[in-house]
């Protein structure tokens, strides 16, 4: 080797050093965190009971992963609720002792038959399962961060990280055993694995993509739409040889796509055979439908065959006949059957910190085709989705996927700020505009903590308790059974032995420490405990109104995080006759 030769070998690993360093930076920004997520998400799910939905998803994953029966998996498919039942393959003192049932109404039954038979240890089979979805809310938050990052590099990527660890949504239901968390990984899996391949498409790459469409029918029935969505962006950005002068319909490699295409559909089919087993081709009149959506398909197209496995039909079957109701949902005060197209537009006013909603304003003017196509275009797909759906209005749970991607779209946006400003002192100012309102939402974020199910903005008076949240939303934005423990704490520090309990869904409070009995019709004079939905009118206690009607005009003397109203009831009683009368006033001693 010549000098010359050794003095540029010296030189190169020199050169390359600052790639090196600015590759760990990037590292330990990332695991930093992430592990600040996950501490964020484990120590506010301790203060935080088994929630309404977590008591039948869990027993259902695991009687799906010990039996293999798809039967078990009512109304949702398998993903988040089986990787949260892993943990209990490992144990040999769970039971479960009960069927799957054929009616949406089963998952409560399932849920009920699961709590009472594993009383002793119900509450470490929800720590066990529920760390397995924290880990998954990590490796989620990765997928954004690489979906940011090919979208807009390096930069883009840890934006996107930090507003996704400081999102209240993910905070909230990433720590929960429901749907909702692997719906919106899906998602975003799904729209990074199209982006990867329309970019350059290889075998490899089509299989990932064919894999990631196959989890959206894993994940939860609302994301199912993206599939398409995926396929519309494959054909789109198909080209054929030597047609640039051609229109754009005739440039497109339509037999390409659908070589492509049917590769995609023979894999997501393979994926439901072994999930759903099979069943394929059976008609639309072979199958007994309990929802007026697939009915009346049945109805006009009895003869038609069903291309999906059958158990997977039976269960979407049940799913819709859920959502259509009627339900009471709650909106502004008032308790409706009606579902309102702006239900999930204000949820993202309402529930989302007010500096995001502003710096996703100004992002609608400053961003790139790119972050347009791949992020907001999605983001904008599955709200208008949601929002013209009837029937019932599940709360800010459903918007997870949309706000995946509107922190991509954010955050790639952000991070091209200089190269969009011509003036570099427009450039600064916009800056720091940005940079303020990132501080804003952190502030936001942390100030909530660790009440996450119940945020809300300033708007609503967040994100602090108390606030007038439940002005203007209740059900899962509001109430979702998570304060029983805080209920617990309460009743040691004032000394009450027990209260009367008017409570919101079946997870029994006495397994997290409450002593109560079941408020009577009308209630007893003493303290009296509410769920805010029961306070609210969202769901009848008893079945009758009047039993807590009087209660929509009495100020609660104490509450208990969002969710758990405090009332006494005086030895006078309270005009029960009218309805929603007026209480009497009673002193507390």
């Amino acid at each position: 080797m010549t000098g010359m030769e050794k003095t540029e070998a010296k030189k190169e690993p020199a050169a390359q050093r600052p790639a090196y360093r600015a590759r760990a930076a990037r590292f330990l920004a990332v695991f930093f965190l992430l592990g600040f997520f996950f501490i964020l998400l484990k120590s506010s799910l301790k203060t935080t009971s088994v929630t309404i939905d977590e008591l039948g998803h869990l027993p259902i994953g695991y009687a799906y992963l010990v039996t293999g029966d798809s039967r078990w998996l009512i109304m949702n498919p398998p993903s988040q609720r089986v990787i949260a039942a892993l943990p209990l393959l490992f144990r040999n003192d769970v039971r479960l002792e009960s069927k799957p049932y054929p009616d949406a109404l089963g998952f409560w039954k399932v849920g009920i038959d699961f709590m009472e038979q594993n009383r002793a240890i119900y509450k470490s089979l929800y720590r066990s399962a529920r760390l397995m979805v924290c880990l998954l809310a990590c490796l989620t938050g990765l997928v954004v961060y690489a979906f940011a990052g090919s979208l807009g590099g390096p930069r883009a990527g840890l934006i996107a990280l930090l507003l996704y660890c400081l999102c209240p949504y993910f905070l909230a239901h990433g720590g929960l055993v429901t749907t909702d968390l692997s719906a919106a990984a899906a998602s975003v899996f799904a729209m990074y694995a199209t982006y990867l391949y329309v970019k350059k498409r290889t075998r490899i790459k089509l299989l990932l993509l064919a894999l990631a469409i196959g989890l959206l029918f894993m994940a939860k029935f609302t994301v199912i739409p993206f599939a398409p969505l995926a396929l519309f962006y494959l054909l789109a950005g198909s080209r054929k040889a030597g047609t640039e002068d051609m229109s754009f319909l005739r440039r497109l490699d339509w037999i390409g796509f659908i070589k492509e295409a049917s590769f995609i559909a023979a894999l997501v089919w393979a994926i439901l055979i072994v999930v759903y087993g099979g069943g394929f081709f059976k008609t639309y009149g072979e199958l007994n439908f309990q929802s007026g959506a697939f009915n009346k398909v049945k109805a006009h197209f009895g003869w038609a065959p069903i291309i999906a496995p059958e158990r997977l039909v039976i269960q979407a079957d049940l799913q819709a006949a859920d959502s259509a109701g009627p339900w009471r949902n709650y909106l502004f005060g008032k308790v409706t059957k009606e579902a309102s197209p702006w239900y999930y537009l204000i949820c993202l006013a309402y529930k989302t910190p007010l500096a995001f909603l502003f710096l996703l304003a100004a992002c609608l003017f400053l961003s790139g085709r790119q972050e347009r196509l791949y992020a907001l275009l999605p983001a904008l797909f599955y709200l208008v989705l949601v929002s013209v759906s009837t029937g019932k209005l599940y709360g800010a749970r459903v918007l997870l996927p949309a706000m995946g991607f509107f922190i991509i779209f954010v955050s790639v946006s952000l991070a091209g700020i200089k190269r969009r400003f011509e003036k570099k002192a427009a450039g600064h100012v916009a800056a720091s505009f940005y940079f303020v309102c990132l501080i804003l939402i952190s502030l936001s974020t942390l100030a909530a903590y660790p009440d996450y199910l119940s945020y809300f903005n300033v708007l609503a008076g967040g994100p602090r308790l108390p606030h007038r949240g439940h002005q203007v939303l209740a059900d899962s934005n509001l109430d979702w059974g998570q304060d029983w423990i805080r209920l617990a704490r309460w009743q040691r520090e004032k000394g009450v032995r027990k209260i009367q309990l008017a409570r919101f869904g079946p997870v029994d409070p006495a397994l997290f420490g409450v002593e109560y009995e079941v408020a009577p019709c009308p209630p007893l004079p003493g303290y009296l405990a509410v769920s805010a939905n029961e306070a609210l009118g969202v769901d009848l206690y008893m079945g009758d109104e009047q039993c807590l009607g009087w209660l929509g005009d009495e100020i609660p003397f104490a509450k208990v995080g969002a969710s758990v109203w405090i009332y006494y009831v005086p030895k006078t009683g309270y005009n029960v006759g009218q309805g929603r009368g007026r209480a009497k006033t009673g002193s507390v001693k």
